[in-house]
């Protein structure tokens, strides 16, 4: 029941507040900062799990494992230098 308007908000300002933290200046906070664009990332994908079916989820995380692991394998694969 959250308003989207105030989701998007959210999201774009952790996100544009955790590029222009420093990591070596000010660690925790930036720490915190991509933790709550985590956080607004993970409930705005929250309804798509309720609205859907599992089989659906399953399907992407088929797709999304087959591109990794190919990925993977082509990066092993490589020549190095």
């Amino acid at each position: 029941m959250m308003n989207p308007w105030l989701l998007l908000g959210l999201s774009i300002g952790t996100m544009i507040g955790t590029q222009m933290l420093d990591y070596n200046r000010q660690f925790v906070l930036k720490n915190m900062m991509y933790g709550a664009f985590v956080g607004t990332m993970s409930a705005s994908l929250l309804p798509l799990i309720h609205m859907y079916s599992m089989p659906i989820i399953y399907d992407a995380l088929i797709a999304s494992s087959a591109i990794t692991g190919s990925l993977a394998a082509v990066a092993y694969n490589s020549p190095s230098q």
